[in-house]
């Protein structure tokens, strides 16, 4: 029993001792672009993929096309709500809730760099009929984690879908 907590304090140290990490921790991302423009047309999700972008200091954002190394362009939202479970005198007692968008990225020519990211993310909330002001508010909280689910998923696929091509001691920032 003492040799294998020996073995794996090896085993952790020698990991950590070689650099390794879980990729994305503490949001230490390599973003591919120095500046970006977000062309929006889904008011749910656009806000925290902006102010994602820039607590993280991923990229500063612009307000034009023409200064900007990457435009991003968020569009087809799809949100759905379907029953999930039901009670025994069959009353639903739970809900799944779905929301989608597709993304894009393009080059100053207009050219698009990586193919459509299609972020998708769902969970299932439990539901009352009983209490629809708290069950509403439930499935608001949970929509909001839904849209920051999928601005994440925006972010790691283009992080990686573009590797960062720079030396590591140039900020991609």
């Amino acid at each position: 029993m003492k040799l294998n907590k020996i073995l794996i304090t090896i085993w952790a140290l020698s990991l950590t001792a070689c650099g390794f990490n879980l990729r994305g921790v503490d949001g230490d991302y390599h973003f591919p672009y120095k500046n970006v423009y977000l062309d929006c047309n889904v008011n749910a999700v656009c806000p925290f993929l902006k102010e994602t972008i820039v607590n993280q200091n991923l990229a500063s954002i612009v307000t034009n096309r023409e200064s900007a190394e990457a435009i991003i362009t968020v569009s087809d939202e799809r949100t759905n709500t379907e029953n999930s479970n039901f009670n025994a005198v069959g009353q639903i007692s739970g809900l799944k809730l779905t929301y989608e968008v597709t993304a894009r990225v393009y080059n100053k020519s207009g050219i698009q760099e990586m193919p459509d990211i299609i972020a998708k993310s769902s969970n299932t909330i439990n539901y009352n009929n009983s209490l629809i002001l708290s069950a509403s508010q439930e499935e608001q909280t949970t929509m909001d984690e839904l849209h920051d689910n999928v601005v994440r998923i925006i972010i790691r696929r283009i992080v990686y879908s573009r590797p960062y091509m720079g030396s590591s001691d140039v900020e991609s920032k």
